[in-house]
């Protein structure tokens, strides 16, 4: 028999495992969150959000 960990889809049938984000990711981008939900309407200071 082969190893069922060749299969592509072999992942999709394990448990989730939940992770923490990476802490700076999570604190750039509640940042970004509120710069752009506070921003007045029609603002485009922020092109790359």
């Amino acid at each position: 028999m082969t190893d069922p960990r060749s299969d592509p889809f072999w992942a999709l049938s394990q448990p989730i495992t939940p992770v923490d984000p990476d802490p700076a990711f999570a604190a750039e981008l509640r940042s970004r969150l509120e710069r752009a939900l506070l921003a007045p309407e029609g603002s485009t200071h922020d092109h790359h959000l």
